[in-house]
């Protein structure tokens, strides 16, 4: 039985879960807030002013960090009327952290903060059902026909966007831009953790990630990893190409190698990774920056994807702010040039992206830290009842419009299933 910590509302009650790949796959969990810091939206906020950024020397953390963080760091104006209800960033001093493999079959974890009595139990319930759901290999079909979560923009207004988006590539404004629309309703989640396990059992996302905290709940089955720091080294894993598995093995294959031939597909990848050798150049020691895998074609439960990995070397002494300021957000979900880009997204788009596209990780004691890049994500808030994903899909030359909107859809359709009624 998975415990039920959908009614939590202490920051003693806090979870946040970080699944993770690194010479295996890992979860690291954190449990309760011995302290947190949440910033809201503020246009005249810088980076470095925003609380809890700062590494806590000796402690593990976690950080939550919207989209709309990008404010803080170009210029990049609002839309009028928008609303930013979200904070833009939350950080949690975990008291316990545990950490243990879920590609083993031990029960063995490990803790790196907090000593624990009471709460081993709980945590071999959480190994044994993350695991169960790594392992699945059948997922039930479920209806789609009835969903919670209802799209906020008509047909219309996303060709209309995608045609003004068009518009800019003609002229050379910007190269790619990556579109987002949301979908929303209004109900409450009773068991939020476990559904975020249903959704690992559908995916096995690398990635993925659940966070608890105050009112606030995400449940997210990313396949991608924004930035990881080991050492002195920053990797880099963008996404960019997606194709569906096949039904057998032959059509399985067939269509890798349709994703790895794919002009479109190769195009927005390279764009992707050229943006983010750049990123890291700012921060990075001479000729240190390079791209170690370009265009690996990797098999996820559902989907082939098509994923660059980018590293550099940066000093020692650079903290994370910097590296914020450097690299955040992720080329992935922006485009090239990123602040327009950006600029051009935020004027067209009809939504709060959030958390969406943001990003959550752990930052250790030594610095390192391992952040992931929210994607296929459902976020809920207890007060208000509402319940929120976001889908989106790199827009370039080659784009049309009506495909472009159909792989929103299905994008956001395993999220939506989830929640039928």
């Amino acid at each position: 039985m998975v415990p039920d910590i959908s009614t939590a509302s202490s920051d003693h009650d806090s979870l946040c879960v970080a699944i993770h790949e690194d010479s295996g796959l890992w979860a690291t969990i954190g449990i309760g807030a011995k302290q947190a810091w949440v910033n809201f939206a503020n246009p005249t906020k810088s980076l470095d002013k925003i609380e809890g950024l700062n590494q806590l020397e000796g402690r593990w953390v976690y950080h939550v960090l919207s989209y709309d963080l990008k404010n803080c760091i170009e210029d990049i104006k609002d839309r009028p009327g928008v609303k930013r209800e979200m904070p833009i960033s939350i950080t949690v001093d975990p008291e316990w952290v545990i950490r243990f493999r879920i590609d083993q079959n031990d029960r063995a974890f490990e803790i790196l903060q907090g000593h624990f009595t009471d709460q081993i139990q709980r945590c071999y319930e959480w190994m044994d059902n993350i695991r169960k759901a790594f392992k699945s290999d059948i997922v039930p079909k479920k209806d789609t026909t009835n969903t919670c979560l209802q799209p906020t923009i008509q047909k219309t207004q996303y060709d209309n966007a995608l045609r003004r988006i068009h518009e800019h590539l003609q002229r050379g404004d910007i190269y790619e831009v990556n579109y987002c629309q949301s979908f929303e309703g209004t109900f409450e989640i009773r068991d939020p953790f476990s559904l975020w396990i249903d959704l690992l059992r559908q995916s096995h996302a690398p990635f993925a990630c659940y966070c608890k905290f105050r009112n606030w709940t995400m449940l997210c089955a990313s396949p991608e990893r924004f930035l990881q720091r080991k050492g002195n080294v920053l990797i880099s894993q963008p996404i960019k190409g997606t194709i569906r598995r096949g039904a057998t093995p032959e059509e399985d294959e067939t269509m890798r190698q349709q994703l790895l031939n794919s002009p479109k597909e190769r195009s927005e990848n390279v764009m992707i990774v050229d943006l983010v050798r750049n990123d890291l150049s700012r921060i990075a020691k001479k000729n240190t920056v390079r791209v170690r895998e370009l265009f690996g074609a990797y098999r996820f439960k559902t989907v082939h994807h098509l994923i660059s990995t980018i590293e550099a070397e940066i000093p020692s002494e650079t903290n994370l702010i910097a590296i914020l300021r450097a690299t955040f957000p992720m080329g992935s979900m922006t485009g090239a040039p990123k602040v327009s880009a950006m600029q051009i997204a935020e004027q067209l788009e009809f939504l709060e992206r959030g958390w969406y596209s943001g990003s959550l990780g752990f930052v250790s004691p030594e610095g390192d830290f391992d952040f992931n890049v929210i994607i296929r994500a459902i976020i809920a808030n207890s007060e208000t009842k509402k319940v929120t994903c976001a889908v989106g899909g790199a827009i370039t030359h080659a784009s049309d419009i009506d495909q472009e909107y159909d792989e929103t859809l299905l994008k956001a359709s395993m999220l939506r299933a989830s929640l039928t009624t």
